[in-house]
């Protein structure tokens, strides 16, 4: 072997082992070990502080229907793919013309929180408080639909960097099919339960909004979803459609932000179909949010 050829040989042998076996960082080996580390990382992060979360690393899972978890203090219920009929039919008592009823597929589960978002969680993430009637455990109102969405990035921001949420997972308003789908936990009627079991509404409340959980949730473990604030979705306003559809996310186009599952100031809008609209700058004591949960899509 001549000195040239036994340089060569040396020179290869003395690289670090990553590089003999073509893991540089750029080379696609490389990436996928970086990504698989990471992974590791997340898994072993999330199994230290909270076993109950360290599988959304991976990938989505379907649970059953109600499944409880808490992320930094958000409690969240798990809501499964399926499908149900959204709207209401022509004979239900109070309805709307925009309550088309047609059938909504929902491919992907998400978490939805137990409750509207209290004062309490909003100052945590957002610091202060501008509701109109003030308590930490009461939902917080005043708060705008753009308002709100940044409640939602800001918490997807704050809990990645504390290790509680992990890469390809957010907070986000649900769209008002997820919102009526997980509302109705398997029910078809106007309501999940009698009105003034479950929600509190202008015949019960005394003009004020009331700490949540005191009614009785639906069948998934979700409190207020009807009544004590409106809870602004992610959606346009808009016509529904007349067929089936799959994972709808509302119109692609409009000046409107939906609300849903009516508030304390009326009776009018305490049904699981109920719809009401608003420009997504405006606030109303009367109004509020539930943050979801999901992978991003």
């Amino acid at each position: 072997m001549s000195d040239d050829e036994r340089s060569g040989k040396s020179e290869e042998t003395n690289k670090p082992d990553e590089q003999q076996m073509g893991l540089t960082r750029t080379s696609p080996a490389g990436i996928l070990a970086q990504r698989v580390g990471r992974r590791i990382e997340i898994v072993t992060r999330l199994l230290k502080t909270d076993p109950a979360t360290h599988w959304l690393s991976i990938r989505p899972v379907n649970l059953p229907a109600g499944m409880s978890r808490s992320f930094g203090g958000t409690g969240c219920v798990w809501c499964p793919p399926g499908q149900f009929m959204m709207g209401s039919p022509t004979s239900e008592r109070g309805r709307n013309a925009d309550e088309v009823q047609h059938e909504v597929v929902l491919t992907r589960g998400f978490f939805l929180a137990e409750t509207e978002c209290t004062q309490g969680q909003w100052d945590k993430v957002m610091g202060g408080n501008p509701s109109s009637f003030k308590g930490s455990e009461r939902p917080v109102e005043e708060v705008s639909w753009e308002e709100a969405v940044k409640y939602c990035r800001n918490l997807t921001a704050k809990q990645f960097a504390e290790g509680i949420l992990p890469d390809g997972w957010e907070w986000r308003l649900p769209t008002e099919a997820e919102w009526e789908y997980a509302a109705r936990a398997g029910t078809t009627g106007a309501r999940y339960g009698e009105l003034d079991t479950i929600a509190w509404h202008n015949g019960n409340v005394w003009s004020q909004t009331h700490p949540v959980k005191q009614k009785k949730a639906n069948a998934w473990g979700l409190y207020d979803m009807i009544g004590n604030v409106w809870e602004w979705c992610s959606d346009r306003y808009g016509e529904y459609p007349t067929g089936s559809v799959t994972d709808p996310m509302g119109p692609g186009s409009g000046s409107l932000r939906v609300s849903r599952g009516g508030g304390w100031c009326g009776v009018w809008g305490t049904r699981s179909a109920s719809r009401s609209w608003g420009a997504p700058g405006g606030r109303l004591s009367s109004l509020g949010f539930r943050p979801a949960l999901s992978s991003i899509r």
